[in-house]
C-alpha cells in the first residue's frame, strides 16, 4: 500500500556510530566527533563476545582494539579515544552458541566514563505522505506534556512501511519546523505521525 504524494525531508540527529547486526567488516554509519570520543558497546543482555575497532585512536592511524568485557546488560566500553573508525568486528555469543547475525549491536560515542554523549551531525532523509494540520483540542489529555506548552500548531503525517520516522524527527512544513513526538501503527503497512511545532 502506497500512501501520499507529498515529498518530505526528515533530519534525525546521530546518536550511535553503528547499529546493526553483527559479523565481520562492518561499517559505522557516523565518524566520531573531531575531537573524538570513547565507545560504548551494546551487545544485548546476557550476550558475551567481542567487538574489535579499526582506525584512528589516541593519535595512531593504524589502531586497533578488542573489547570482550560486557556486564550484564550487555554494555562495554574501549579505553581508547577514538577520531575515525575504518572497520568493526563483531561477535555475539548467547552461551555457546554464535548468534552474531541475529542480534542488532549499537556502538555509542561516549566520553571518559563511558557515559553517552550527544553527536552535533545529522542525518537526513525523504519521505513521500500525506500530512494534514490538526486542533490542539485534539491532544489535550491525552499528550498533555507537549500541548500548550511545548508545542502551538501541529501536523498529522500518514506514511507507509516503505519508510521509517522516529520521536525526535524534524520535519519542515511550509515556514515552520515540526518535532515528531508520537508514532502509532493503526493498520499493517499503515502508520500516523504526530508533530508539533513552537509556533
Amino acid at each position: 500500500m502506497m500512501i501520499g504524494n507529498k515529498e518530505l525531508t526528515i533530519t534525525r540527529p546521530n546518536t550511535y556510530l553503528y547499529s546493526g547486526i553483527g559479523g565481520t567488516n562492518k561499517t559505522a554509519s557516523v565518524q566520531p566527533p573531531t575531537k573524538g570520543c570513547y565507545l560504548q558497546y551494546q551487545i544485548g543482555a546476557g550476550h558475551t563476545g567481542s567487538v574489535k575497532a579499526y582506525g584512528t585512536a589516541d593519535g595512531t592511524s593504524s589502531a586497533n582494539e578488542t573489547i570482550s568485557t560486557f556486564d550484564s546488560d550487555g554494555v562495554g566500553f574501549s579505553y581508547k579515544l577514538w577520531t575515525a573508525i575504518t572497520r568493526l568486528d563483531i561477535s555475539v555469543l548467547s552461551g555457546s552458541t554464535d548468534v552474531s547475525a541475529l542480534t542488532t549491536v549499537k556502538v555509542y560515542p561516549a566520553n571518559s566514563v563511558g557515559d553517552i554523549i550527544t553527536l552535533s551531525s545529522v542525518s537526513t532523509s525523504t519521505i513521500i505522505c500525506d500530512h494534514y494540520s490538526v486542533n490542539i483540542n485534539q491532544f489535550r489529555g491525552i499528550y498533555p506534556e507537549v500541548t500548550g506548552e511545548r508545542f502551538k500548531a501541529f501536523k498529522q503525517i500518514e506514511y507507509d512501511g516503505r519508510f521509517t520516522l522516529q520521536v525526535e524527527d524534524k520535519v519542515t512544513i511550509g515556514d515552520k519546523q515540526y518535532v515528531i513526538f508520537n508514532i502509532d501503527n493503526p493498520e499493517d503497512d499503515f502508520y500516523v505521525a504526530f508533530a508539533g511545532a513552537s509556533r
